[in-house]
């Protein structure tokens, strides 16, 4: 084996080496491009911070339309039960 044919050998081993170093940069590249940035999980927190107090303010009305529709029944319960023990004499 001649010097020459081994700096072939070698030279064509880092041509390879080389190839693939820069598919794995490609793929980190990529793998950054779909990360999330400090800006980004900052802007999520403030949307989920946002959306829970909208959901907090549907409960309180819920709440609110809940009693107030159990008041009125209440209040039309006891009407029918006048009507009925007026009825009943």
């Amino acid at each position: 084996m001649t010097l020459d044919k081994l700096a072939q050998m070698v030279a064509s081993g880092f041509e390879g080496i080389e190839q693939r170093f820069e598919n794995i940069e490609q793929r980190f590249q990529n793998v950054e491009q779909k990360m999330a940035t400090k800006e980004d999980l900052r802007r999520l927190e403030q949307k989920i911070s946002r959306l829970d107090l909208r959901v907090e303010e549907v409960h309180d009305i819920v709440t609110v339309l809940e009693t107030g529709s159990i008041f009125d029944l209440q209040k039309r319960v006891k009407v029918l039960e006048k009507n009925v023990r007026a009825f009943g004499r």
